[in-house]
């Protein structure tokens, strides 16, 4: 089984590992130092605590899926558009 990309977060230098459309970040790593405990990245985000958590080996490889993601991870956060102003001089004109 190939091993995931694993992204650094830009926000505290740790990783991401992403899985099934959702991003996961580290929690801990087992005292035997052979599993990988992961939480959905939205699990700090305001209202969301999020219940989403992953099970790897050390490489990165998911061993078990834990638990429902509560977040609304799939709506994509709204993006502002300049108006273009060439367009909204072109339809006054044809007025």
């Amino acid at each position: 089984m190939e091993s995931p990309e694993v992204k650094p977060n830009k926000r505290n230098f740790s990783k991401k590992l992403p899985h099934e459309g959702f991003n996961y970040i580290v929690e801990r790593v087992n005292e035997e130092g052979k599993k990988k405990y992961w939480r959905c990245e939205h699990y700090h985000r305001k209202g969301q605590k999020c219940a989403g958590r992953l099970h790897t080996n050390m490489e990165d490889e998911v061993l078990s899926v834990i638990g429902e993601h509560t977040c609304d991870q799939f709506v994509e956060e709204p993006v502002q558009v300049k108006p273009d102003k060439t367009i909204k001089r072109k339809a006054a004109e044809d007025l």
